[in-house]
């Protein structure tokens, strides 16, 4: 209750759901860009795709991870269906190149400092890595027990 009423949330947009000081404007500086949101979410079918194993059975989040969860990189699974990431605590080179490469100085309500299409091709990067990933784990899982 306090932290609500010391800092504001932001309107729906590049920053929706994430907390910004009272009085400040984000839209105001082309910088902030690294501080938008990128709304992740597992397909649909992802869980078909992994022919019926469990999450739970996959490669998990530990205890360790949870001072970073909050950080993509493409060798881990992100901890829950849908995850938040800011585009600073994406450490992956290929989403960064695809940011960088959708970069503008014009704000748009929609996408920020980012031209139309780049959260989209972020997601669809970040799609390919996860079934990659779950891929390399089904082959190790499937090696184990034969």
């Amino acid at each position: 209750m306090c932290l609500s009423v010391h800092k504001g949330s932001a309107l729906p947009g590049p920053w929706k759901a994430m907390w910004i000081r009272y009085g400040y404007d984000p839209r105001t500086d082309s910088a902030n860009r690294a501080y938008q949101l990128v709304d992740f979410r597992y397909p649909r079918n992802f869980e078909r795709g992994l022919e019926g194993k469990r999450l739970e059975k996959g490669p998990a989040i530990s205890n360790d991870d949870s001072k970073t969860c909050h950080i993509y990189t493409a060798n881990k699974l992100p901890p829950k269906r849908q995850s938040h990431y800011q585009v600073c605590d994406i450490h992956d080179s290929a989403c960064q190149a695809v940011l960088r490469s959708y970069e503008t100085a014009v704000f748009s309500s929609t996408d920020g400092f980012y031209r139309e299409g780049a959260t989209k091709a972020v997601r669809a990067i970040m799609v390919a890595q996860i079934w990659e990933h779950c891929k390399d784990f089904e082959r190790e899982f499937n090696d184990e027990i034969t």
